[in-house]
């Protein structure tokens, strides 16, 4: 040791012995102090000094003291290669030298070989593939998946100086017909003799960038792997592979909650097996993918649902690969494409009877697009649903803000764009009634007039593009719309622009009087009292209205 100094033997058990201890990290999703587990990256150890009074004559190999157990002694002598060795290998020279072979050797391996393109198309590889070459593109793969996993991913970011190694061992694994297959046995290891790599690089490592050059190499090989398995001679084998895979990683889902600051790569590859085709959503499906990925979201904090856009994704297209069984007037235009298969009753238990993910995604995620597929698919011709979703969000706007407003206008924008027999009833939950559109904008007019300015903006969006929406509200609204109309005209002729009022206020810009125009364009039955209002102050020269 380079320094000593003086120690207090009350800090021997956190010093001593290694084990974890507990730290509060700023989350910076939610801005709050988390607590974090951390590795004590020191322990205790001893130095034995042997004294003597003279020097024993010098031995080809030393004895170990006699005061030493030969045992502890081998143990020491081990322990000292092996940090020879590894410091031989934990060296940025080392790193180059294994990335320029490899890239060198790229250069003479076929591309493609193993009959699947980027795009998934199959090709013929160029050149054609002879034995000695493919056990190169083996050999390589190999001595990378090794590399990688045992020495490069475990190191400091500053010691990882190459960031193209996923593209590498894409690319090997583009150059081997058995490329795709040994990745995906190497990841999975073997029960008993070999570790899985699945859970160590994909959820427990702590570093998102370790997280990403995994999940990009195995995505990549299940992809080519699935692609493989529709060729005759290769489907048995590369099938077992993917499933195996597939059925790991969804075991993985067990520990979401626990885990979840890690999990979005996971959610990303299964996404993307996902949007490979039919049969691979009945795989994940029959492995329980959605009641696990729920189950997850209810017991993550709420904010969190936001984190990972993909797991919305993920349930969304597995959900949508199945028939509904309850319709009316026609197919549902949400369904994925087939061939579909019967809902399960579990999936319908994880998204009906349980609320609770679909309240959180419709809080926080409401104009996510897999989150508005999904919520359009379970509203398809079920008044149940219709009704409980329209509820919550007409709920969720009286507790938003005016900058809030934006992701919930969008799911109710889109829900009123379906064209089933629940439409009118849509329209009906959404604008009339306890905490509809209409009856808060009037009660915003009071209160929260910025509320009230973005609620007008939505009326005349979906008026405009929807015509039930614009009958319905001619018909069953006309009141209040001049009362909501009358007070913007009154807000922009006589009280003083938000500018002068704190903010507070509605602002006198072109857009607010483009919106007065648009609405007395609407509802002219509405507007006719303020239609002689306006031309007197255009008349004056005053107000916003002067050219």
């Amino acid at each position: 040791n380079k320094g000593v100094e003086p120690y207090s033997l009350s800090s021997h058990a956190k010093d001593w012995f290694g084990g974890k201890y507990s730290v509060d990290q700023m989350d910076p999703h939610t801005m709050q102090y988390m607590p974090q587990q951390l590795e004590r990256p020191y322990s205790a150890y001893m130095l034995f000094y042997d004294k003597v009074s003279e020097l024993p004559p010098s031995p080809a190999r030393p004895a170990p003291p006699p005061q030493l157990p030969a045992d502890i002694a081998e143990q020491v002598r081990s322990h000292n290669l092996r940090f020879i060795h590894e410091r031989q290998l934990l060296d940025r020279a080392y790193f180059a030298f294994i990335h320029n072979l490899m890239t060198s050797n790229l250069t003479a391996l076929p591309d493609f070989a193993n009959g699947v393109n980027a795009e998934g198309t199959p090709v013929e590889p160029s050149p054609p593939v002879s034995v000695e070459t493919e056990e190169v593109a083996t050999g390589c793969l190999r001595i990378v998946l090794e590399f990688l996993h045992r020495i490069y991913l475990r190191m400091d970011a500053s010691m990882r100086i190459h960031p193209d190694w996923h593209n590498i061992t894409n690319r090997l694994v583009d150059s081997s017909v058995e490329g795709a297959s040994i990745v995906l046995s190497y990841v999975l290891g073997q029960p008993g003799t070999l570790p899985s790599r699945l859970r160590p690089f994909l959820l427990e490592c702590p570093v998102e960038g370790v997280r990403d050059v995994f999940g990009n190499i195995l995505w990549h090989a299940i992809r080519v792997a699935s692609q493989q398995a529709e060729v005759p001679a290769l489907s048995a084998q590369v099938s077992a592979s993917v499933s195996a895979v597939l059925e790991a990683l969804v075991e993985l889902l067990s520990d979401l909650a626990a885990m979840w600051e890690h999990a979005g790569k996971l959610f990303e590859v299964l996404s993307n097996v996902a949007l490979l085709g039919p049969r691979h959503r009945q795989l994940l499906s029959v492995f329980g993918v959605v009641p696990r990925v729920v189950e997850a979201f209810v017991l993550v904090d709420a904010r969190r649902v936001q984190l990972y856009p993909a797991a919305h994704q993920l349930i969304s297209s597995l959900l949508r690969s199945c028939k509904v069984s309850s319709t009316t007037s026609g197919s549902n235009p949400f369904v994925l494409e087939l061939p579909l298969r019967p809902r399960e009753a579990q999936l319908e238990a994880a998204l009906l009877e349980n609320e609770a993910y679909l309240v959180k995604a419709l809080r926080f995620c409401a104009d996510d697009e897999s989150v508005i597929a999904t919520t359009q698919y379970l509203c398809w011709e079920c008044r149940s649903v219709t009704t409980s979703v329209l509820t919550h969000l007409r709920r969720e706007l009286r507790t938003m803000g005016a900058s809030q407003l934006a992701p919930c206008l969008t799911m109710l924008a889109r829900l009123l764009s379906m064209n089933d027999s629940l439409s009118a009833l849509r329209v009906q939950l959404t604008m009339a009634g306890d905490c509809g559109i209409v009856p808060s904008l009037i009660a915003d007019t009071v209160s929260a007039p910025r509320r009230a300015l973005v609620l007008l903006e939505f009326i005349v969006s979906v008026s405009e593009s929807l015509t039930h929406v614009h009958t319905f509200l001619l018909q069953y609204v006309p009141q209040e719309l001049e009362s909501a109309i009358s007070w913007l005209h009154t807000a922009l002729v006589s009280s003083p622009p938000a500018e002068q009022n704190g903010g507070s206020g509605v602002p006198h810009s072109d857009d607010t009087v483009t919106l007065l125009h648009q609405l007395m364009a609407l509802f002219p039955s509405a507007a006719q009292g303020q239609e002689a209002d306006e031309d007197d102050d255009v008349g004056a020269g005053s107000g916003p209205f002067e050219p």
